[in-house]
């Protein structure tokens, strides 16, 4: 599998880039926000597990997928030197359409369901969500404000749909615009909250700037704290933080 190659060096790369892990607290937080003890919670694309790991601390019940043999042999493993209750499975999300499996909370964070057609996940996510369970989905954003700042006119729109090279493969990557997405989910969801993760902090990509300058990135997260859900400011995050909630 394509993502194969990443599951060694993961955790110590992308996993413990500053932004990368503010990113991933703002989530958790928001997710938190719907999950109890006792909460069933899906995780797409769960990776190395460490979300799916850090939501069973909390006390919720997690199953993560993810469609990487060797993502889900690091998140077992993760699992089992945390002493963690969280489970994995190695399939795509694909393969619960026929289950009428459903969970309190469903996430996919850090852009996973950005490598699957939107048609195909939009249709899919609420279905999988009890009445009262709502959907977090964090995706890549199509052209995030600090980098177009940074690099001007060369920072292009990323456009809708691009071929991404991941270890020896290429992937096709969706980037959606938030109203795309909306459309998508319309028919079986509401889209209830939308915030940027990143419009102001400079994304993953930059971690050497938020190594050296860790109070500038200070600095930048208060303010993003008080714009993220504004108009102009929610769709131009480095990823872009969707909430919904099944018709």
């Amino acid at each position: 599998m394509t993502f194969d190659s990443l599951a060694a060096s993961y955790d110590a790369s992308f996993g413990v880039a500053p932004t990368g892990r503010l990113f991933r607290f703002r989530v958790a937080e928001r997710v938190m926000t719907s999950a109890r003890p006792g909460s069933r919670v899906l995780d797409i694309g769960c990776g190395t597990g460490e979300d799916a790991v850090w939501l069973a601390a909390q006390g919720c019940l997690v199953h993560g997928i993810d469609p990487s043999p060797k993502m889900i042999e690091a998140a077992k493993a993760k699992a089992a030197a945390r002493g963690s209750t969280a489970t994995f499975e190695c399939r795509p999300v694909q393969s619960l359409a026929t289950e009428g499996a459903s969970f309190d909370a469903v996430i996919s964070n850090f852009g996973a369901l950005n490598c699957v057609p939107l048609e195909t996940w939009a249709a899919l996510a609420p279905s999988l969500l009890t009445a009262s369970g709502r959907g977090f989905v964090s995706l890549m954003g199509r052209r995030p404000l600090p980098e177009a700042l940074r690099r001007g006119r060369s920072a292009a729109d990323r456009g809708r749909t691009v071929a991404v090279k991941v270890g020896d493969s290429a992937i096709s990557v969706h980037y959606e615009s938030v109203d795309a997405v909306r459309r998508a989910l319309a028919p079986a969801a509401t889209v209830r909250r939308v915030e940027a993760l990143g419009c102001l902090v400079p994304g993953p990509g930059f971690e050497g700037f938020a190594r050296r300058h860790p109070i500038v990135v200070g600095v930048l997260a208060m303010a993003e704290a008080v714009v993220r859900r504004a108009p102009f400011f929610n769709e131009r995050g480095d990823h872009v933080l969707l909430e919904f909630e099944r018709r």
